[in-house]
């Protein structure tokens, strides 16, 4: 769900803060720990995601500031079958809308219906 294609690099200032804090500040105002952050940096979804031998479902919203939904579309483009993308049309990153939630939810518990 929202997932990047590849996780973006530090700047200078983001890496101040790396140093500084145990967590770091989101462009949204959440917050993580460093350590995670950290591990996303070394995790490259599009070259990984070639390498996958089990299905897939992408979910992004086409409304999703954070992650542009043409992450998706690569992610997408690159998977093995059996893979499934789904755009929830005004969905944000986060899926905050109830009626997003409720869709990502519907699709969600279908494909593992489906898979598992």
């Amino acid at each position: 769900m929202a997932t990047p294609y590849q996780f973006p690099t530090t700047n200078e200032k983001q890496q101040r803060q790396i140093h500084d804090t145990e967590y770091f500040d989101l462009p949204s105002g959440r917050k993580i720990r460093i350590e995670f952050l950290k591990e996303l940096w070394g995790y490259n979804a599009g070259h990984d995601v070639g390498r996958l031998r089990c299905p897939l479902l992408i979910i992004h919203g086409s409304l999703d500031k954070d992650v542009p939904v043409d992450n998706a579309r690569r992610l997408y483009e690159e998977a093995n079958e059996p893979k499934q993308l789904e755009i929830i049309h005004g969905g944000s990153h986060g899926f905050d809308d109830p009626i997003h939630l409720q869709q990502l939810t519907s699709l969600t518990l279908g494909w593992l219906r489906r898979y598992l």
